[in-house]
């Protein structure tokens, strides 16, 4: 049986039998599913490491159960980083989102010191993760509105490289077709991520 809307401030007698069954709900405690639906991943309730009655994830943060000794997220992110990214992931196509959140919830993807003319990178030492620049030019990727398309645009990049091992074979391939990679991934970046 479905509960029907009420609205806010109605009197029980108003809203009806059916929805007098919300009297007394936490919002914090609720089981409901992620509210980036199967963006996120397939598991729906893995917004709190998927055990949503014991741990709570309200603002998009990383659930307590899923961070290090030093509260650190998967992936070694600070959880005002990893914020920023599922806060991008509402702006992905289906397929990027899903990519994003596997690599965010796998630890693949981390912050880390750059040069600073790069947003991000896919090293051929690690061709399945994303390494983005905390000290570029413009300050943190994570607090710039580019954050988005990089990580569409590398994660385009993990993808390409699927199946290489990790250093001479995906440094080979990615020198070897440098320039059609790029090109991919910035078509790839233009058709999946839209501006909010």
């Amino acid at each position: 049986m479905a509960l029907r809307r009420v609205p806010a401030g109605a009197s029980s007698r108003q809203a009806g039998a059916r929805a007098t069954r919300q009297v007394g709900h936490h919002p914090v405690h609720s089981t409901q599913e992620d509210p980036i639906g199967l963006a996120g991943g397939f598991n729906l309730y893995g917004y709190a490491g998927g055990d949503p009655i014991n741990f709570t994830d309200p603002f998009g943060l990383c659930p307590v159960g899923l961070r290090d000794a030093q509260g650190r997220c998967p992936g070694g992110l600070a959880v005002g980083e990893w914020r920023a990214v599922k806060a991008e992931i509402a702006n992905m196509s289906t397929e990027a989102a899903r990519r994003t959140a596997g690599l965010l919830h796998g630890g693949k993807i981390h912050g880390a010191d750059l040069s600073e003319d790069l947003a991000a990178v896919v090293p051929p030492e690690s061709p399945g993760e994303i390494f983005v620049n905390r000290t570029s030019e413009f300050g943190s990727v994570f607090e710039l509105p580019v954050l988005g398309t990089v990580l569409v645009h590398e994660g385009r990049h993990v993808e390409q490289l699927k199946g290489k091992t990790a250093g001479d074979e995906a440094r080979k391939f990615i020198r070897a077709n440098k320039n059609k990679l790029e090109d991919d991934a910035d078509d790839y970046e233009r058709k999946n991520y839209k501006w909010p």
